[in-house]
């Protein structure tokens, strides 16, 4: 998935299965490497319903080499001060997830940065609870077993998007021309969804 500057224009891709393959529950697993700084790389699995929204972020880099956050978003319809509706969003896994939620990759462990080789990022989900995990090792897991009310939006079909984005200051490094590349790769060897 390539991502490439050309004068004052920014080419970036994206990545659907909206209109092919929708799913509720299973295994998801992406064999990918990361684009270097500044291009960013995500996996979302979305909803498109009216009222709620829900968002799963497995992974969100916004161009950083080393590490990336996972979200869990439910998106909705507020209210304006001129009586017109703007989308909105919360985030189940506030605050008192910040820290858990945040991959770090083990660059001087490692000798290399998430760009350097593949790397497998999985989500589980089922009706109890989210678990992210990079090569097979969790990082972080989100039961909401608990919380029925706030989670049934989580418990309907979803679809992929995938990106390579690169430009954006407000997400993920500004691109600077006297610093940064022009092409940037996204390299996705495969995508592969288990269910029972």
């Amino acid at each position: 998935m390539p991502s490439y500057v050309k004068g004052k224009d920014f080419w970036v891709s994206e990545l659907t299965t909206k209109n092919s393959v929708w799913y509720k529950y299973g295994c998801l697993e992406v064999r990918a490497k990361l684009p270097v700084n500044p291009a960013v790389a995500t996996i979302w699995i979305n909803g498109d319903y009216a009222g709620v929204n829900p968002e799963i972020d497995l992974l969100e880099n916004f161009g950083n080499v080393k590490g990336f956050a996972a979200n869990i978003h439910k998106w909705f319809r507020e209210p304006t001060w001129d009586g017109t509706t703007q989308w909105a969003h919360t985030s189940l896994d506030g605050s008192a997830y910040m820290d858990q939620k945040r991959f770090t990759y083990n660059a001087n462990k490692f000798k290399d940065d998430l760009t350097t080789d593949f790397h497998i990022y999985s989500l589980d989900w089922t009706e109890d609870y989210f678990r992210f995990a990079v090569d097979g090792v969790t990082f972080f897991k989100y039961d909401f077993s608990g919380n029925p009310n706030e989670v049934d939006c989580f418990r309907q079909k979803l679809y992929l998007i995938m990106g390579c984005g690169v430009g954006a200051g407000s997400y993920g490094p500004k691109y600077d021309a006297s610093k940064h590349g022009t092409e940037f790769d996204y390299a996705v060897d495969y995508v592969r969804l288990y269910q029972i």
